[in-house]
């Protein structure tokens, strides 16, 4: 058999087989199979070994699984390959959703209509364009946009000017952390197209020796392999100046949910809109609202403040009169007086929601319902926004109770689709990028406001009399 090397797993002499899931694992005795096969049911564990070209490997394992007698799969997340133990500072990613986000092409159109010089040596040096700087657990990193480099790799280069990030951070050997860098930029690549699916990613580590940087091996996330990259029409141009913050969010947030992301292309009235995305989107929801309580779930409580303090004060002389018996149902008693009409249903969570972005949302609504069955014409009413909340809130009904509803109809799907939009939203809200940041993104994500258009055809009537 072919193999890839032999080194110990779980203690035990193997051989093994590299591949596009993981690996393979193969005990050299079959008396020690019964030892592996007690780890089958791990999830989410590392284990460091050298393989023929580089001795210091760690594969982050998500789950096994023993197909023959002899024979254990390891499905991998992600895999560290490095020649030797040097410190990592540096890490270069090119990737399919890079190349679409910072496009080579429509960076160096918008300089040259900008009057800028363009004549630049691109094949052999690099060209910064912009640099970032972001927390992550209490250090600082810096990100670093550039074009060039094309012949770098000689005879491997692919001829292509890709726009690439580099990442400075410092030096470390922990392959965990290693893969928290990439997964910001993973997450700042996935939250700012507004897809899941990131296409086929280069992952280079480097070591600083001086003022020399050396490269040191390859990180790969087996994740995302063979998934095509999520169509996105955003460009860098469009979100320069949000850009920081959406990364320092990618690093606060980097492992937050967002699996109702789409991962192909998308578009309006998509047919993936069912019950179990709808399950997600209003989970998603629900979180932004419990991430920002005090903006979208607190209710007014003035009107009847005055009366809730009086109960409160009865209820605290009752507790001094009571000497310590019975405290805790005193205590249980002014807690819930005190959230009395401080909070508000799930349906006017959406109603508040959209007033709170009601700037960025509007001149979407008339391009999201304009079927027959509900068209909103200009500025949507009050009535309106009513209307679309309920029936939102029916369709959670039908999915999360009655649990007889999988699919939607075409009159249907433009409220889920209000519900996709408006949740993004949230989330960009959250960010700290304002309403009209927001207009802008969605329109050019969603298709549904042509904000974007007016300003680059504003723009190049500017610059092109």
């Amino acid at each position: 058999m072919f193999c890839d090397g032999r080194d110990t797993f779980f203690g035990v002499d193997c051989i093994f087989v590299e591949n596009q899931m993981g690996m393979n694992i193969y005990p050299i005795d079959e008396k020690d199979i019964k030892k592996i096969f007690e780890h089958t049911f791990d999830v989410d564990f590392s284990i460091n070994y050298k393989s023929q070209m580089d001795k210091n490997t760690t594969i982050n394992v998500h789950r096994m699984k023993n197909s023959f007698l002899r024979e254990f799969k390891l499905f991998a997340n992600y895999v560290v390959k490095r020649p030797d133990d040097t410190p990592i500072s540096i890490m270069e990613i090119t990737s399919e959703a890079i190349d679409s986000l910072f496009s080579t092409a429509k960076y160096y159109y918008q300089q040259k209509i900008n009057g800028k010089n363009i004549s630049k040596d691109l094949l052999y040096n690099r060209d910064v364009v912009d640099t970032w700087t972001i927390k992550h657990r209490g250090r600082d990193i810096k990100i670093s946009l550039f074009y060039g480099e094309v012949l770098k790799g000689g005879f491997s280069s692919d001829t292509k000017i890709h726009p690439k990030l580099s990442i400075y951070f410092p030096s470390t050997c922990d392959a965990q952390e290693l893969y928290e860098i990439y997964s910001i930029i993973k997450f700042f690549l996935q939250t700012s197209r507004y897809g899941l699916n990131i296409g086929k990613t280069r992952v280079v580590l480097y070591s600083m020796n001086g003022d020399k940087r050396t490269s040191r091996g390859f990180l790969f996330d087996y994740s995302i392999q063979d998934f095509e990259c999520t169509y996105s029409e955003i460009k860098y141009h469009q979100i320069k100046e949000y850009i920081e913050p959406l990364l320092q969010f990618a690093a606060d947030h980097y492992t937050m949910q967002i699996d109702f992301f789409p991962k192909g292309y998308h578009g309006l009235l998509n047919d993936s809109y069912n019950g179990l995305l709808f399950a997600s989107l209003f989970a998603g929801f629900e979180r932004e609202c419990h991430s920002k309580h005090d903006l979208y779930e607190k209710a007014d409580d003035s009107p009847f403040r005055d009366k809730k303090d009086e109960i409160i004060q009865f209820i605290q002389n009752k507790k001094a009169e009571c000497n310590g018996d019975n405290e805790w149902f005193y205590n249980s008693i002014e807690e819930r007086i005190n959230q009395f009409g401080t909070q508000i249903g799930q349906e006017k969570k959406l109603i508040k929601a959209y007033s709170i972005l009601a700037e960025a949302l509007q001149s979407s609504m008339q391009n999201l319902f304009f079927l027959p069955s509900f068209r909103i014409s200009e500025v949507p009413t009050q009535d309106d926004i009513k209307k679309i909340a309920k029936t939102i809130m029916s369709f959670r009904g039908k999915i999360f109770h009655d649990g007889d509803k999988s699919t939607f109809s075409d009159d249907e799907t433009p409220y889920v689709h209000f519900l996709e939009i408006l949740v993004y939203s949230m989330i960009l809200k959250r960010v700290g990028i304002p309403n009209k940041g927001i207009e802008l993104i969605i329109g050019v994500i969603f298709h549904c406001n042509y904000v974007a258009m007016e300003n680059e055809v504003g723009y190049n009537a500017r610059n092109n009399p």
